[in-house]
């Protein structure tokens, strides 16, 4: 019994889910607002809605693509500012919060 309680307490979280993590700081949301703000000009909310929404379940896996496309993306976007988006990506809340900052700027909810 000594050998099934080890390999079972070995194993108990091996596939779980882990928690919301931390929470958004203050640059975070200024970052989050500021990509909201310029979708929201070019009247894209409604098809970054489907997509972000539909893009939650690997949103972590965007994010290290994020970093493995740095060299490219970094042609049309700071840096600094896409170091800060790679690690919002990589964090639970972070897509929900911008989809609530779409519909917040845009002013009207998504169908």
């Amino acid at each position: 019994m000594g050998r099934w309680a080890s390999l079972r307490e070995k194993w108990a979280h091996a596939f779980a889910i882990s928690g919301p993590g931390e929470a958004l700081t203050a640059e975070d949301e200024v970052l989050l607002a500021r990509i909201a703000k310029g979708i929201a000009e070019r009247r894209m909310t409604l098809p970054a809605l489907f997509t972000l929404e539909s893009l939650t379940p690997v949103q972590f896996v965007g994010s290290q693509g994020m970093l493995a496309l740095r060299p490219l993306l970094e042609l049309g976007v700071p840096a600094a500012d896409l170091e800060l988006a790679s690690r919002i990506c990589e964090r639970r809340g972070a897509i929900p919060r911008l989809c609530a900052l779409l519909e917040e700027v845009d002013g009207r909810k998504a169908p």
